[in-house]
């Protein structure tokens, strides 16, 4: 597993939301855009597929084949880009003018689109029919985008419709595939098999030239149909992945890319996923030479906005497309998916406080053939109740007016820009935006709460909003002269840890070794099923090699409160009639489309899900209990609304039941998407385990949450991972040693080490980690004990943390100073009084 840092603003962001299906690789450096120029050029010229491959074959293998043939400069040393006529673009180019913001849309349907949908869809500028679309019901994705694409013309001939492919991941659906051949997949080396995304689809191999030619000839036959007005390319930040096995697969895609845009019938567009402030020095412009315009994901992260800002202000300026994806900013997740019909959910976020930020945003940069799409999810199927017609929200069909001028930045991270009538105001430090009308006939010039924004009293997350949930006489299972025997070992001598880790065949003494040596071990999912036969008896091999070096580490044992996982012996005691149904496909419901999950609703399933922990807990070797997903208990999409009251009755039964001695943690506390912080679970449980936390939106009200977890005599168990980390330079470290060594620098601990040492006070755990899978193959760093931050001498506080300014925070040890600034996710740890400091 990858640690990534990623914006929480939902637990479950649509996955099909994120085109590329990746997540951020952080850089820590900022580098300019490179800017672009015209190509000599007028209009791409159209060359036949053969002709393009003949000129490939006739190239050597030993060159670079970019250098010097596809990546030409100009005399600034700049990369020189297709080049369009005015008069080109008002044909070729979706319609556009300076009345209000054009939109685009991504979205898919595996059936067929309800009349209304279709409807929808016309109204925007572009569609973009994403991977799926049609193939259950029409065959094939090729047949159920066409369908739809003749649908959306037949109403309005203006849309542009683009058809999706992928660059490097090989989607089921399409007819194209039949004529796929398994010798053009990616393979991996190491276990001769194929590479695979996400553990589950094969990937492209671009120095195959037969692979090439299928993949460009599928392109050209889709956009041969009148309707499909162009190609939509994703995966293009995957094509030269650093930890590829065929490091030459990006050069070559580069000249498939060529080959396609040569062989392109005249007036077809090609759009890519490329342009990315993070992860890629130069923004990934590289692929804008080929292609018509960029879309842009991920790309709210506060310390990446003005770099995305200047990219697609850059390529605009150069005459391309941008298509900027959104959606509802900082919403209650909860809240929004337990709105029950389509229209009321239009409603709740068509408020200036879920619009206004990404909007601003965009309408800082907007120049001609710049497309906006405010969307909740892709997926248009019946009973997903999915958010896509931009033109439902008052901001969007609003008068916009031409503009007075370019954006100006009033401040650091503080910018402005002006049109006819509307004024846009955004602070990407604070993430706020605001957007006020102006000489505008159609709105009253008195109505002042046009653009208006919460402030810090609204929010949803009030920092005292917990103090009141958690009853003093109902959380407290331990007395505090208990705590010292069944709690794990605490002192003020150094931070504290514990590591979450597994692995599926049997540890490596030397790994068993680094584990005797934490505070806490948490056995997660899949450990030992390989060698042992059941993740049971591979959880207790590893706890008894762990507990025979040291007896005091706290051993807990990984359970699911909602997600069914393979390995355990106790599931062939389960029973399929336990699983939680869905009433639309009287099937099980799935997560993530492969688990099933469970419905705490049946009595019998409490009685065996309970009784599998109790039978864990009966061996000394295990000190407790794991708990995860219980951010899944209570969603409001699940079919039965009343698993969440139901799972809490499990949950008291299992403490009631829990043998003297032993303890519960969970995944429970969270800053976002729970108006309590989810605080209410706390209840039966010993402690919290707390992930995706470091969103600078959320940092405050975590730590508040923490803060109060310790007061009343609770565990915390933070997770934490490198921060700002560039993947693509640490993937490329091949020894373990030497990734322990990079990784053992102020620059990637400070900032979440210090967000702990905030708050931490006994019984705070801190591990800092990148990967859980412990094969070696994997090269997971784990080892706490490893970082000079963690293993030097911390000593007793000299006082609660301050808030020195709105998100700035300080805290002083015996031999440490602590400071943190939320704002701008920084972070430093100050060694002081040396003299009585023995590691020095």
């Amino acid at each position: 597993m990858r640690y990534r840092n990623r914006s929480p603003i939902s637990p479950d962001i649509d996955a099909a939301a994120d085109a590329d299906g990746g997540g951020p690789r952080v850089m820590t450096a900022e580098a300019e855009a490179p800017r672009r120029s015209s190509a000599a050029d007028a209009s791409p010229r159209s060359r036949s597929l053969e002709q393009s491959m003949s000129m490939s074959m006739s190239m050597s293998t030993s060159m670079s084949m970019f250098e010097t043939e596809t990546v030409e400069l100009n005399a600034n040393g700049d990369v020189n880009y297709l080049n369009y006529t005015n008069d080109d673009k008002k044909s070729i180019f979706p319609e556009w003018n300076w009345d209000h913001v054009r939109t685009w849309v991504p979205i898919r349907r595996a059936d067929r689109y309800h009349p209304d949908q279709i409807n929808a869809l016309s109204g925007q500028d572009v569609v973009m029919l994403e991977k799926f679309n049609g193939h259950e019901y029409y065959g094939s994705v090729e047949k159920g985008s066409l369908e739809a694409a003749r649908k959306i013309k037949s109403i309005n001939s203006k849309v542009k419709i683009l058809f999706y492919l992928n660059a490097m991941v090989h989607y089921a659906g399409y007819s194209a595939n039949d004529y796929f051949k398994e010798e053009w997949l990616m393979m991996d080396p190491n276990t001769n098999t194929p590479y695979m995304w996400r553990g589950k689809f094969t990937s492209y191999n671009h120095t195959n030239v037969d692979f090439r030619k299928w993949w460009i000839q599928r392109a050209l036959d889709m956009v041969t149909n009148d309707e499909i007005d162009g190609i939509f390319i994703d995966g293009l930040c995957k094509v030269n992945r650093i930890d590829l096995p065929e490091q030459r697969n990006g050069d070559s895609y580069l000249e498939t890319a060529r080959q396609l845009r040569e062989s392109l019938p005249p007036g077809k567009l090609l759009i890519g996923n490329t342009l990315r402030a993070y992860g890629f020095p130069d923004g990934n412009v590289k692929n804008m030479m080929y292609l018509d315009g960029s879309y842009l994901e991920n790309w709210i992260d506060p310390r990446f906005v003005k770099r995305t800002l200047q990219l697609m202000y850059d390529a605009l300026k150069q005459g391309q497309i941008i298509m900027l994806n959104a959606g509802p900013f900082n919403y209650d997740y909860n809240a929004y998916h337990a709105i029950p019909t389509l229209h009321e959910r239009y409603v709740f976020l068509d408020d200036p406080k879920y619009i206004d930020y990404p909007l601003g945003c965009f309408l800082l940069i907007v120049e001609p053939y710049a497309f906006f799409s405010f969307h909740e999810g892709v997926d248009a199927k019946q009973g997903k109740m999915t958010v896509f017609d931009n033109n439902r929200f008052e901001a969007i069909t609003r008068k916009l007016g031409k503009p007075l001028g370019k954006y100006v930045e009033e401040s650091d991270g503080v910018f402005s820009r002006e049109f006819e009538y509307v004024k846009v105001h955004v602070d990407v430090n604070n993430q706020n935006g605001t957007l006020t009308v102006q000489n505008n006939p159609d709105v009253p010039k008195t109505d002042d709460n046009v653009g208006d924004t919460l402030d810090d009293d609204d929010r949803v997350f009030d920092d005292d909003i917990t103090d009141d949930v958690v009853d003093d006489d109902s959380d407290d299972h331990i007395d505090d002269d208990d705590k010292q025997s069944i709690f794990p070992e605490w002192s003020w001598d150094h931070v504290r840890t514990w590591v979450p880790i597994r692995r599926a065949d049997r540890y490596h003494p030397d790994q068993i070794k680094v584990l005797s040596n934490q505070d806490v071990v948490m056995l997660e999912k899949c450990n030992g099923h390989e060698t042992y036969g059941s993740v049971e008896k591979g959880s207790l091999e590893a706890a008894k090699q762990i507990k025979a070096l040291n007896g005091d580490v706290k051993i807990l044992f990984y359970l699911n409160s909602m997600v069914h996982y393979g390995g355990y012996a106790a599931n062939d005691n389960f029973k399929d009639e336990w699983a939680m149904m869905d009433p639309n496909t009287n099937s099980p419901y799935l997560w993530r489309g492969k688990f099933i999950s469970y419905n705490h609703t049946n009595v019998d399933f409490r009685e065996w899900w309970i009784q599998r922990a109790l039978d864990i807990l009966s061996h000394a070797e295990i000190d407790g209990i794991f708990i995860d997903g219980l951010c899944k208990v209570n969603r409001c999409d699940l079919p039965d609304k009343n698993n969440g009251d139901a799972y809490l009755e499990t949950a008291r039964q299992l403490r009631e039941r829990l043998p003297p001695g032993k303890i519960l943690i969970g995944n429970v506390l969270r800053a976002y998407g729970f108006p309590d912080g989810n605080v209410k679970n706390m209840m039966y449980l010993d402690g919290s385990y707390l992930e995706n936390w470091m969103d600078p939106r959320f940092v405050a009200r975590t730590l508040k949450l923490m803060s109060d977890a310790l007061e009343k005599g609770q565990m915390i168990m933070l997770n934490a991972g490198p921060h700002m980390l560039d993947m693509e330079i640490y993937n490329a470290i091949d020894k373990l040693s030497y990734r322990y060594e990079f990784l053992n620098d102020p620059k990637y601990i400070d900032y979440p080490l210090g967000c702990f040492l905030l708050v931490v006070e006994p019984y705070a755990y801190f591990s800092y980690h990148l990967g859980v899978d412990g094969r070696p193959g994997a090269k997971s760093v784990f080892d706490n004990n490893r970082f000079d931050a963690i293993t030097r001498k911390l000593g007793k506080p000299i006082g609660k943390y301050v808030e020195e300014s709105k998100g700035v925070y300080s805290r002083e040890f015996e031999f440490v100073k602590v400071h943190v600034d939320v704002n701008t996710q920084q972070g430093t740890l100050t060694v002081q009084n040396v003299d009585g400091y023995d590691d020095l």
